[in-house]
């Protein structure tokens, strides 16, 4: 029998309580892709949400809690493209945070750049024992 593992496992903890677990494959370059762009729609929106952000006036602070939730929700949807319905409730709960997502983000971003890593390495070695040849 052959049994082949590309899913990576990571347990997720909200507030110190297990949530459920996020499975993905970071080696799967469809996954890369689709997360690089995730990440290239993040700058793009960023520039349009500070830009919103000066227009509020200082005394308006639900007028910012508002333009936080829209930016929270904004990338629960990306989110949730990426790796599935549902993800977002899961990880988040009803938070609206833009730390907690930081978090995530990062977290995955850890993920997906070790085992980008990993991949060239492997490649490197292979170029590097072809060369000493």
């Amino acid at each position: 029998m052959m049994d082949i593992r590309t899913n990576m496992t990571i347990p997720v903890n909200r507030n110190g309580v297990h949530v459920g677990d996020l499975t993905f494959d970071p080696s799967n370059t469809a996954f890369a892709r689709k997360f690089y762009e995730m990440q290239a729609v993040f700058r793009a929106s960023k520039d349009r949400y500070i830009e919103d952000a000066r227009k509020i006036p200082k005394e308006d602070g639900l007028a910012f809690v508002a333009l936080q939730e829209r930016i929270c929700k904004d990338v629960y949807h990306e989110i949730d493209g990426l790796f599935g319905d549902g993800t977002s409730a899961m990880v988040f709960g009803d938070a609206m945070s833009v730390d907690a997502i930081v978090q995530f983000l990062d977290a995955v971003a850890d993920c997906v750049s070790a085992e980008r890593a990993k991949k060239t390495a492997k490649y490197t070695r292979v170029k590097d024992k072809v060369l000493r040849q």
